[in-house]
């Protein structure tokens, strides 16, 4: 009889077959769900921003493009955007969400497929438009520099549009020759499109307004600026700010350069109204007081028919009786008594007081009074300038007293 062989049941066979049938199939639905999640837009897009939050030049190399570069991207040139998301995680939240649901963000940023991975999963890329942002600053031909390279200088209108560049944190440095003075200055700003296109670097230079005498000329730092209009008003634009700057004014009275007093300004100034006060030997109440006692004796003397010796108005003259215009005062006083005319109420008017800067000042006033002339009825109305003064620490004393048209 011949021996049965050892024989495997078909059965069997197909259930091993089978089994590992079986097993493929979930190995690959495991392997395809798992690249199904791993290779996911919102998951590509999370690497991308964590990469970019963490510096990942391997992550800017496979994954990033930016728009009118060609090759390879690196660390330096991602090196704006990367210096701006470090110090602004939270919007770098918003720009993961914005291009999770929108494929795209208004500040230049979007997200487009480019590839796959194994011929299957999409391989989606961060594409980086760049910009070409305007600098303002408040000076004409000045050079600017972005991140330490001479990109031109600002043309008449003070600006200048610059090259292309990553959106992110940049360097601008301005400098220029602002009335013979050199002014830099340096200031890290951040680009972005539609946000920050244009951004403005001013210069440390400041404008102001005046007040002061009429004609008068304005000074900062020893160099003249201005002058002060019919209005008594002035501006000052665009002048240089330094560790200390200082401003006055200077005017000609009578033939004597005045200047005011000197007064620190700061950038706090900045568009303010800036008065000034010059010192003065006689204050408008000084002066009134002074020539109110002088024409009260002129009256007196001339209604009393009396010298003007004899009114004790002497004293308010340097050189007393000497002086050659209380002579003229008194040879008035006489003639007065010969046309016989008679003073009513003496009106004075104190019209200006402007310092000459050696302890004296130009006093303009006026004198008015009805009169009566041999029962005729008239007007006196004489407009003077005096120069007063402090003679050797003593009280004011007019020193010149000049009848005016």
């Amino acid at each position: 009889m011949a021996k049965k062989g050892n024989r495997q049941s078909p059965r069997r066979s197909h259930w091993k077959r089978n089994l590992f049938l079986v097993l493929v199939v979930v190995v690959i639905g495991v392997l395809g769900f798992t690249g199904y999640r791993y290779y996911a837009k919102d998951q590509q897009v999370a690497r991308i921003t964590s990469g970019i939050l963490n510096e990942q030049e391997q992550t800017f190399t496979n994954n990033v493009l930016i728009s009118g570069q060609t090759g390879s991207v690196n660390a330096d040139a991602m090196r704006p955007v990367v210096n701006y998301y470090q110090q602004h995680p939270h919007e770098l939240a918003v720009l993961k969400d914005q291009l999770d649901q929108n494929n795209s963000a208004p500040n230049g940023f979007r997200i487009v497929k480019k590839g796959s991975y194994f011929g299957i999963f999409p391989h989606y890329r961060l594409v980086i438009d760049q910009i070409r942002p305007v600098v303002q600053t408040n000076a004409p031909n000045a050079t600017v520099e972005l991140d330490g390279h001479n990109v031109g200088q600002t043309s008449e209108n003070t600006q200048i549009q610059l090259p292309s560049v990553v959106p992110g944190f940049h360097s601008i440095k301005i400098t220029a020759n602002v009335h013979g003075k050199e002014l830099s200055t340096f200031k890290q700003v951040s680009f972005f499109a539609n946000e920050h296109e244009k951004v403005t670097v001013p210069l440390a230079m400041m404008s102001f307004r005046v007040k002061g005498p009429a004609g008068a000329q304005i000074f900062v730092n020893n160099e003249k600026v201005g002058t002060i209009a019919n209005d008594g008003t002035g501006a000052v634009t665009d002048v240089p700010m330094g560790q200390q700057t200082t401003t006055w004014l200077q005017m000609d009275v009578d033939g004597h350069q005045v200047v005011s007093e000197k007064k620190a300004i700061t950038k706090k100034d900045d568009g303010k109204l800036i008065s000034y006060t010059f010192p003065s030997a006689v204050s408008k109440d000084d002066g009134f007081q002074l020539f109110s006692n002088l024409w009260t004796g002129v009256g007196n003397a001339t209604n009393l028919n009396q010298s003007l010796d004899q009114q004790n108005v002497s004293g308010n003259f340097k050189d007393g009786t000497n002086n050659p215009d209380y002579q003229a005062l008194n040879d008035m006083v006489n003639q007065n008594h010969q046309s016989h005319l008679q003073f009513g109420t003496l009106h004075l008017q104190i019209e200006k007081v402007q310092p000459l800067g050696d302890d004296s000042s130009l006093v303009t006033y006026r004198v008015q009074s009805d009169v009566k002339i041999n029962n005729t009825l008239g007007t006196f109305d004489n407009r003077y300038q005096a120069h007063v003064g402090i003679e050797d620490g003593q009280s004011l004393q007019i020193q010149t007293n000049q009848l005016v048209q």
